[in-house]
């Protein structure tokens, strides 16, 4: 009986190791306790190992987080799993390689474990990229050795990062409640978790290995949900890639080069089929829908002008399959109907246009998705959402402006609803939102806002930015809707927006501002001048009362006329601005008392062979107003060119022939550094190029591309650009995610700080 407990007591895992040792130094006291034996050796190696050592982290991963993402995720869960016999052990999880800062443990239990308390939110604090460090905790306090996890993802709080500018086709993981939708203008991919609210980019040119996902438009899963297939609408090779949804990795299925089959130059529109063998896809540049063989890459026409009876497509734009897989419904944009396509055959049957069935006209028809008794079909439709009975093709609305609640589709573009037909989910892309759509009242609700600082100001294009002397706001010009012009102050530590001239209000009074091209604001803070193309003047605004004045024109001031009056900068003194004209060629200095203007630089200039042409566009003046660097948008090619202010003379900085590094594309704004001994150039690229930031060092003329493959956040319009001469802290303005980006061009570091 003795003994019989001894031994219990020895093998029991609940113990602490010195509770063992005791038992065992009891046990060798007795006749008849067998060392030897199997299970107490096997015990005393692991008591052995507990007391002398924990033993070292290992396999450990992200539960659902992809290495690498870029996410807002502040507690993603880490598993993983060591040998039995850790007696209650802890899993310890770090954010530094001495482990010290600790973020999260778990109790190993069987061997297993996840750690799910973390709280980034609190203990990170910023937006950051994030390495992660583990350990293990014994019971009685021995730890392991600090080991590198290679675990690391980029932590993004909140809307610090652009999630969605242009978001396009979706696919829906209903079982983990996982939503996934792929960008046109950010070239990514990106998960949203339904329940928690969480987005993470799971693949773009920095998260997996393979091609970029250039221009993707469309989307679908395999019945595992492990892989997802994208549409790739780059111009000139167009492309359907597979996106391993557990690394990013991607690689491609068909392309201009890879599997055989009619080129597609504009495809629109893919579905999956269940044994996730093949893709049918329709292409508006072959009026077709095409089966893709995912082994090979293989395309075959299936329904189009040479296979099938019915109705030619004329822009095939959406499609969608049934259960069997033996019919599809197309969505055309150029016949603007709903036609069923028989795939075994290729006959093609309007279900539903203007002349076939009731209700509100199909317009541009860009998915579809059908109930689950396939009777009905629905549709995004631009500016609402349709309902389509198949028997009747008659059409109703399930959600537009004056049906439901929420804010009003302008672009509606993916569809997909959930099981029981109660939501659907919508993604718009020129509001670059995702929506969630109640079925039965039409209501809407972003899913996806990612709005920074309030004020009364909704960007629909930002054009030029300049930085006040207090650092502390930023003036610009911006579209809004209905093409009102606004003056908009951004304050740069909230960004609150505050339009001070123009804009749907119209305030203030004056010129009208229709045709501003650029903007400078005095040292005071309390007048900007504005280029205006349209009325060919500099305009003065009163920042108070948004009131504005024609101060150098044809009608104010002597001197050269106006005719394309562009980038402006005033000198330090505000009794002056420099003017760019890219009708006239010249670089003009203005009198801002009288409005006289006098050339400075203008065709030819001196015996200089660089001369400013008729594209020139911004400039900025260097701090002892010595040298002016205008970026000149040549139809040859696009230069960088340094004016001499006291003799007008220029020279080419960097142009294809001068400098090495990629040559400019689409060349909009510049700003010097701090240091004046480099030129940041914004560049909207060429497509299907993404834009850029070009650095120029001024004594070499080379140029780089600050935005790379490395760098986390790309912009895809970077548009208007200002630099604090103080700490470097760069402001740039992107036209088409419509934002204010705050970026450190040393490391390459960006948040977003007005939307």
């Amino acid at each position: 009986m003795i003994l019989r407990h001894v031994y219990t007591y020895i093998i029991s895992p609940s113990l602490k190791p010195y509770g063992l040792l005791v038992g065992l130094l009891a046990c060798t006291s007795l006749v008849g306790c067998r060392l030897s034996d199997d299970r107490l050796r096997g015990s005393i190696q692991k008591i052995s190992q507990t007391v002398n050592e924990a033993p070292s982290p290992q396999n450990w991963s992200f539960k659902t987080l992809t290495k690498g993402a870029i996410s807002d995720d502040s507690s993603p869960a880490v598993v993983g799993s060591l040998e039995p016999g850790t007696y209650g052990s802890s899993a310890v999880l770090f954010l530094d390689e001495t482990c010290s800062t600790e973020v999260g443990r778990s109790v190993i239990s069987d061997g297993d474990f996840e750690i799910s308390n973390l709280d980034l939110a609190s203990s990170v604090g910023e937006s950051k990229q994030l390495k992660f460090y583990g350990q293990i905790e014994t019971q009685d306090g021995q730890t392991s050795d600090c080991i590198d996890l290679d675990l690391n993802f980029a932590y993004y709080f909140e809307n610090d990062f652009i999630w969605l500018a242009e978001p396009q086709g979706l696919a829906l993981d209903e079982a983990n409640s996982w939503l996934y939708v792929v960008d046109g203008s950010m070239f990514s991919l990106v998960k949203f978790d339904l329940v928690s609210g969480t987005r993470t980019v799971v693949s773009n040119a920095v998260i997996g290995e393979g091609p970029q996902l250039g221009d993707p438009i469309a989307v679908d899963l395999n019945n595992a949900k492990s892989k997802a297939y994208v549409l790739s609408n780059l111009s000139g090779n167009n492309s359907l890639i597979e996106v391993d949804l557990k690394t990013g990795d991607r690689k491609v299925i068909f392309d201009s080069t890879t599997g055989s089959g009619p080129t597609i130059l504009t495809a629109r529109a893919l579905s999956l089929s269940a044994a996730g063998t093949h893709a049918y896809i329709v292409g508006i540049n072959v009026d077709a829908v095409v089966e893709v063989d995912l082994a090979t890459g293989n395309r075959t026409i299936i329904s189009g002008s040479s296979v099938g009876t019915g109705p030619s497509f004329d822009g095939p734009s959406s499609i969608c399959l049934n259960k069997t897989e033996t019919l599809a419904y197309v969505g055309d944009a150029n016949l603007n109907a709903l036609i069923e396509v028989d795939l075994a055959t290729g006959n093609r049957t309007i279900i539903s246009n203007s002349s076939t069935g009731s209700g509100p006209d199909i317009d541009y028809p860009k998915n579809i998705a059908l109930n689950s008794s396939e009777t009905i079909a629905y549709i995004s439709n631009l500016e609402n959402i349709l309902k389509v009975d198949l028997a009747t093709g008659n059409r109703t609305v399930v959600s537009d402006a004056s049906t439901g609640t929420g804010p009003s589709f302008t672009d509606a573009f993916g569809l997909k609803m959930i099981s029981d037909e109660s939501k659907a989910y919508i993604t718009d892309s020129e509001l670059g939102l995702v929506f969630e759509i109640d079925m039965s009242t039409g209501s809407r609700e972003s899913l996806s806002s990612s709005n920074v600082g309030s004020g009364d100001s909704d960007f629909l294009f930002i054009q030029s930015l300049t930085l006040g002397s207090s650092k502390t706001a930023a003036y610009l010009v911006s579209i809004e809707s209905g093409n009102d012009i606004a003056l908009v102050k951004i304050d740069l530590d909230t960004g609150n927006r505050t339009v001070f001239s123009g804009g749907s209000s119209s305030t203030g009074t004056g010129p009208s501002l229709t045709g501003t091209v650029d903007i400078a604001v005095n040292s005071s803070e309390t007048k900007v001048y504005l280029s205006n193309s349209t009325s060919d003047m500099i305009m003065e605004i009163d920042i108070s009362t948004g009131n504005r004045t024609d101060i150098s024109s044809s009608g104010v001031g002597t001197g050269t006329n106006f005719s394309y009056p562009s980038g402006i900068q005033l000198s330090a003194d505000d009794t002056k601005a420099y003017v760019v004209d890219r009708s006239e060629a010249r670089l003009f200095e203005v009198d801002l008392a009288t409005g006289n203007r006098t050339s400075v630089s203008s065709l030819p200039a001196g015996s200089s062979p660089a001369y400013l042409d008729k594209h020139s566009a911004d400039l900025v003046v260097d701090a002892s107003e010595a040298k002016a660097y205008i970026i000149s948008r040549r139809s040859t090619s696009d230069t960088l060119i340094e004016v001499n202010l006291s003799t007008g003379t220029n020279v080419t900085v960097s142009d294809p022939s001068t400098g090495t590094g990629p040559a400019f594309a689409t060349p909009i704004s510049v700003a010097l550094s701090p240091d004046e001994t480099k030129v940041y150039v914004t560049d909207l690229g060429s497509f299907p190029d993404p834009g850029n930031i070009y650095e120029v060092d001024l004594s070499t003329g080379d140029r780089s591309l600050v935005l790379t493959d490395e760098t986390i956040m790309r912009f895809p319009a970077p548009y208007g650009i200002a630099v604090n001469k103080t700490d470097g802290t760069t402001y740039i303005s992107d036209s088409q995610i419509k934002a204010i980006i705050k970026m450190d061009l040393e490391t390459k570091t960006s948040k977003v700080i007005s939307k």
